[in-house]
């Protein structure tokens, strides 16, 4: 209870079953204790229902979207198609007002797309040790620096984390008028 009370702790996502089904899902709901709902976000996996999609929007304060099934590779055609499927049936058909979490969404380009309230990731904590593998030449260019191996980590965090940061998501009427326009 002490890390739910604290305030910065906005809201937590409930459970969930990533490749499981809706009713399984729906289970995890409704067994959350009625006391944390305030702050709980359920999660709706891309391979389920739109109709799921709209009924926790009207239930809920925040939705967290989750990549899976046929659309677990995030920035895929299909995963942008749905993407767009699912945005477009709850702002613009069912005109709800709901805040959208993005799992596993904070790459730039996904999030300077979608109107996503907040998002999270792994990527600094899957691409900073990374030295070799992930963006090598900003590698290079703090060796050449005469930076520490320390140093490098840090450096190759502090510039992967601005570039996260200086993306905004347009909001939900940006969203809508620029669906609009595309349609």
């Amino acid at each position: 209870m002490r890390f739910y009370h604290h305030e910065k702790t906005e809201f937590f996502v409930i459970p969930d079953v990533i490749e499981g089904g809706e009713e399984e899902n729906d289970r995890l709901i409704r067994e959350l204790p009625s006391i944390f709902r305030d702050k709980a976000a359920p999660v709706w996996h891309l391979h389920e229902s739109l109709e799921r999609l709209v009924r926790l929007c009207e239930e809920w304060l925040r939705v967290c979207f989750g990549s899976s099934g046929q659309y677990a590779a995030i920035r895929t055609a299909r995963w942008h198609r749905r993407m767009n499927e699912a945005f477009t049936e709850i702002y613009i058909r069912c005109q709800l007002r709901t805040k959208i979490h993005g799992l596993r969404m904070l790459d730039g380009r996904v999030l300077g797309n979608y109107p996503l309230d907040t998002a999270d990731s792994t990527n600094l904590a899957c691409n900073v040790p990374k030295t070799e593998q992930k963006y090598p030449e900003l590698t290079l260019q703090l060796r050449a620096l005469g930076c520490s191996e320390q140093q490098v980590l840090e450096g190759r965090c502090a510039v992967l984390k601005h570039a996260i940061e200086s993306v905004t998501p347009p909001t939900i009427e940006q969203w809508i008028n620029s669906a609009a326009k595309a349609a």
